[in-house]
């Protein structure tokens, strides 16, 4: 079986840090596509209210809706307001994760991690829920003032323990 990279990114970060791991793993990469796309100061603090109300949002068709053919997934994802984000949440909800190992990859723009601990304990509950499997967790800083080289250091020694899952 193989192994993928699932993201959701609004600014681009973690679309770089998914793109870094699936290089470096030599594996897949499927991104989560908002059907309404965020735009703005609104599109900003509608995103914040959803993530605090663990909203679903329609996502564009994709290859998310089925993971057949993987028995492993890296969940790259930003963290909102403390909360999984909209586009995750839609995509745990409606996709079956049955048998499927996911390595959780949390990505924030500060160190202060505030309520991360909660929002890793209602996703690693959502995840099982659906049958999935939780591998292992990392947080990722990862901010408009950080560079792509920032991303081998923190993540290298989270890939390398990984290589033979």
């Amino acid at each position: 079986m193989k192994s993928a990279v699932m993201f959701y990114s609004y600014t681009g970060n973690c679309r770089n840090i998914s793109n870094y791991i699936a290089k470096t793993l030599n594996i897949d990469t499927i991104e989560l596509v908002e059907e309404s796309p965020r735009k703005g100061l609104l599109g900003n603090m509608r995103g914040v209210v959803q993530a605090l109300t663990n909203t679903r949002i329609p996502l564009l068709d994709g290859k998310w809706q089925d993971l057949s053919e993987y028995s492993t997934i890296y969940l790259v994802f930003p963290i909102w307001a403390s909360n999984v984000n909209p586009a995750v949440n839609t995509f745990i909800e409606f996709t079956n994760l049955t048998g499927k190992k996911v390595h959780i990859i949390s990505v924030q723009g500060n160190k202060n991690i505030g309520k991360y601990h909660r929002t890793l304990d209602y996703l690693s509950k959502f995840i099982r829920y659906k049958g999935g499997r939780i591998g292992s967790f990392v947080t990722i800083v990862y901010s408009k003032k950080s560079t792509p080289e920032s991303i081998p250091e923190q993540l290298d020694n989270f890939l390398a323990r990984r290589r033979h899952y």
